[in-house]
């Protein structure tokens, strides 16, 4: 996400040019993170979906057994 000072913008065609003219405005550099890696799911491994404890807060999530 292009992100010039504090201000975060749309990653979007849209979002970088106004990014760009913010930083050519304040003088700033326009910022990019880097995302992390995805990795495929190895062949073999289930899914299953896991209720969280606590009936006030349920709570999903996966779980993802072998492979």
């Amino acid at each position: 996400m292009p992100k010039v000072g504090d201000k975060h913008f749309a990653y979007t065609e849209k979002g970088k040019a106004k990014a760009k003219a913010a930083a050519k405005k304040s003088g700033k550099k326009v910022e990019y993170k880097s995302g992390g890696k995805v990795s495929k799911k190895k062949s073999g491994a289930k899914t299953i979906t896991a209720r969280g404890s606590g009936a006030a807060r349920p709570q999903k999530f996966h779980v993802t057994i072998g492979g």
